[in-house]
């Protein structure tokens, strides 16, 4: 039996209750799977900072309100 038959299997016997909370789990998984702003450990924080302030003393910045035109710009608001 597949992934996909054992599903429907398990589902047929579900509430809809049961299957919106199922639904809902699904979609918060998928959503947090695609989105750019996941939980950071302190490790990956500090990793970053350190980036950054690199890119800072090699001159690699860019005027705040430039960056804000541009980001405007980029998603037409």
């Amino acid at each position: 039996m597949s992934v996909t038959e054992a599903t429907i299997n398990l589902m047929s016997t579900m509430s809809e209750d049961e299957l919106l909370e199922m639904y809902h789990q699904a979609r918060l998984i998928i959503d947090q799977r695609n989105s750019p702003f996941r939980p950071l450990s302190k490790k990956q924080i500090t990793a970053d900072l350190a980036v950054s302030r690199q890119q800072i003393l090699d001159g690699e910045i860019i005027d705040f309100d430039k960056a804000m035109d541009e980001i405007e710009a980029q998603h037409d608001l």
